[in-house]
């Protein structure tokens, strides 16, 4: 039976900007990858001083940040960059799980 929880992209926004790079970054990748197996997770970091810190993350490990500022044009640019971001991590994290030694490990035990 297969796992009915994959490919979420989990909303850990608090702010409107980190809503709006969310919303975009959610969009662009789903129409990018319309069957995804992975779930990813998008943190925010509100700064005091200028907007928002965006990363987002595979399996807790950050595949990409930026800083955001106020703005819904910046965020829709850095969703773009992020989308970018998450296919190059995509293709280079597939191949490495082909090469893997999981003899007596399965994929997701490492």
């Amino acid at each position: 039976m297969q796992n009915p929880y994959l490919g979420l992209i989990v909303d850990r926004t608090m702010t409107r900007l980190g809503e709006d790079f969310y919303f975009f970054f959610s969009q662009k990748l789903n129409d990018r990858y319309e069957d995804l197996n992975e779930n990813f997770e998008v943190r925010e970091r509100p700064t005091a001083l200028s907007g928002s810190i965006v990363g987002v993350y595979h399996s807790r490990k950050p595949i990409y940040r930026a800083a955001l500022s106020p703005g819904r044009r910046q965020a829709q640019e850095k969703a773009d960059e992020a989308v970018k971001a998450v296919s190059d991590y995509i293709i280079r994290w597939q191949a490495e799980r082909l090469f893997q030694d999981t003899f007596d490990l399965e994929h997701d035990e490492f």
